[in-house]
């Protein structure tokens, strides 16, 4: 009985952080008006920002106040989470909806929003949009985790690097990475291309990856879609270790005629590079997310 009160005070308080993470503003890079649209994906990256939140107790909110940060003089425009899905472990799912100026700003699958609860939070995250560019939504989807106290890097770069002259797209995520990759793919402006999607998790499991239920959606849209898990356990038929090594298994056909882009953990990142250098893809190539 005591074990069950615990789990259930535990439950109550991460939905409660969950809601605290998404009720943040959306603070974009003053670089992203001034030169355009600023990309997510990028080629290289400066020194990481880090941020950090306090693990408060809050009450349980459905709908909640955020603000959209729009240019360089701080200022912020209201916006609201109108829901909050758990789509795998750790990670859930937030529909923000948000002033149609912020909607319209929004065109290249790969754009990040900076994201906060208010002006008193110093230090907001870095948050990939995870729902493709429409003209007629107001919406934005994103992906979250439980905590965030994560890494992420960000420079202006060109758009996929000159993806209209490329036969093929690899993708590559871990967790939360996945969320512009999902982006990229449902825009369907990749889909003239031979598409791969790399997906990492640890253990097999119904939440183990996020968007899973979109898997076969994609899969007619073109997208080969690989997971793959580096502990698998017994139930696991599919493809098994990291990202780096399954793609490393598979090879690299027309490397010169590739692009890839990443988005996940440092490691897989840089384990992930060093395997297409050597396979031969131009480093311009290989785009940077966080």
């Amino acid at each position: 009985m005591v074990a069950m009160a615990r789990a259930a005070m535990v439950a109550v308080l991460v939905a409660c952080l969950v809601d605290l993470s998404l009720a943040f503003s959306l603070q974009a890079q003053p670089t992203l008006f001034r030169h355009g649209v600023r990309r997510a994906f990028v080629v290289r990256s400066p020194p990481a920002f880090r941020c950090h939140t306090k693990r408060t107790r809050i009450g349980q909110q459905k709908s909640c106040p955020a603000l959209v940060y729009m240019n360089a003089k701080d200022e912020f425009i209201p916006a609201t989470v109108v829901s909050n899905e758990e789509a795998a472990s750790g990670l859930y799912k937030i529909m923000l909806q948000v002033d149609p100026a912020v909607c319209t700003s929004y065109k290249i699958p790969g754009q990040y929003l900076k994201v906060r609860k208010d002006s008193s939070m110093e230090k907001p995250g870095f948050f990939a949009i995870a729902s493709p560019p429409k003209a007629d939504s107001n919406v934005l989807e994103f992906l979250i985790k439980k905590r965030l106290d994560g890494r992420s890097d960000f420079r202006a770069g060109t758009r996929y690097a000159g993806v209209d002259n490329v036969k093929q797209v690899l993708m590559f995520a871990t967790g939360s990475g996945i969320s512009p990759l999902k982006a990229a793919i449902e825009s369907q402006e990749l889909s003239s291309k031979n598409v791969k999607l790399y997906y990492g998790a640890r253990s097999a499991g119904k939440n183990s990856m996020a968007y899973m239920d979109k898997f076969a959606d994609w899969e007619k849209m073109g997208v080969e879609v690989i997971p793959t898990l580096s502990k698998p356990g017994d139930k696991w038929d599919g493809r098994t270790g990291y990202v780096q090594e399954v793609c490393k298994a598979d090879g690299v056909k027309d490397p010169q005629s590739t692009v890839a882009l990443l988005c996940g953990v440092k490691g897989m990142v840089d384990e992930v590079k060093t395997v297409l250098k050597d396979a031969g893809v131009p480093e311009s190539n290989i785009l940077l997310n966080f």
